[in-house]
């Protein structure tokens, strides 16, 4: 099975190329010095997602390639093949994402909070940065996130803890013409916890793993964690995939107080930076992707391997990047 990323970064790339029956994995990238350049079998240049031609680019990738899947990991991806979905429902190609509509809300965070919140899980008080400044009592320290991936996923997105009145007007002044595509939730102490979870086909859950945050920048994939116990997010993950269908992997994020209480801040319904952990522990959420896309049954270990992991930098040198142009006429 041939493999098409669009926009793929570093983390995904390894290990979707040593899954078996992946003979090869493609990508996209709109920077020539991406990661993803010299990892892929194959890179190519093409614009944004939300830019003119990416859908175009798409289908002359696919006329040299003839890829059997494309796999979007970035939910900037997710929301343009969610909202595309029509234009290539006749490809030969499969898109490996679940339902539209539940893509749509995860990709709103004041709507999946909500929702959530639907569910029974406990969620910060979360509002626009808009309805913050205007309210008449200001909650500090808080914390200041993008609403919507486009404003995280092309290295723009702001994400900071306002501490006083000073914090407040510097970004209600710096992000003056965007105050509705942020929000502001309360400053929430305590361990920060991924908890990837795996849908076959029909929406079961099929294996929940939980790791906990040790460093990572906010917005961004974790550097250091560890597998956590986790036995007490199962119940939260059993409501939320009751609700709505989803498919593959799925992760929920949470943020556990030293009293113990747990409050839910983000879904996302896609392989996520936490997966290379996970599929080093044992629960491979790359190889169960590939066999869903192969419709074979998905099946993981009863419990992870109790895995650390630490990440570092790595330099690459080069003369010129491998990505290649596509020509409009391709």
């Amino acid at each position: 099975m041939k493999i098409y990323l669009p926009g793929a970064g570093a983390r995904m790339i390894p290990p979707l190329k040593a899954t078996h029956g992946v003979s090869e994995v493609i990508v996209s990238i709109d920077d020539p010095c991406a990661a993803g350049a010299f990892l892929a079998d194959r890179a190519y240049l093409l614009p944004r997602f939300d830019g003119p031609g990416f859908a175009e680019g798409v289908m002359s990738i696919y006329g040299r390639e003839r890829f059997d899947a494309c796999l979007p990991v970035l939910d900037s991806a997710l929301l343009f093949f969610a909202r595309n979905r029509d234009r290539f429902r006749d490809q030969p190609f499969r898109i490996a994402m679940g339902d539209p509509g539940v893509v749509e809300m995860a990709c709103d965070k004041l709507r999946l909070l909500r929702f959530l919140e639907g569910c029974g899980l406990r969620v910060p008080a979360t509002q626009t940065f808009e309805e913050y400044l205007g309210a008449p009592a200001r909650a500090l320290p808080s914390f200041l996130k993008p609403r919507y991936p486009d404003d995280r996923d092309f290295g723009r997105a702001v994400y900071t803890r306002l501490e006083d009145a000073a914090d407040v007007s510097h970004w209600a002044t710096k992000l003056a013409d965007r105050l509705g595509r942020y929000v502001v939730q309360p400053f929430l102490e305590g361990d920060e916890h991924n908890i990837d979870f795996f849908c076959d086909a029909s929406g079961e859950i099929r294996s929940v793993v939980a790791l906990r945050r040790i460093r990572g920048v906010p917005g961004a994939a974790l550097s250091r964690g560890e597998i956590a116990d986790a036995e007490r997010f199962v119940r939260h993950v059993r409501a939320v995939a009751g609700a709505v269908q989803l498919w593959g992997a799925n992760q929920l994020q949470a943020i556990v107080s030293p009293e113990g209480v747990i409050q839910f801040t983000e879904l996302n319904v896609r392989l996520t930076g936490s997966c290379p952990l996970v599929r080093a522990a044992g629960m491979d959420f790359f190889a169960g992707t590939v066999r869903l896309l192969r419709g074979e049954p998905v099946s993981f270990p009863e419990r992870p391997r109790p895995l650390r992991m630490t990440q570092w930098d790595h330099a690459h040198y080069f003369e010129e990047s491998p990505a290649l142009p596509l020509r409009r006429d391709a």
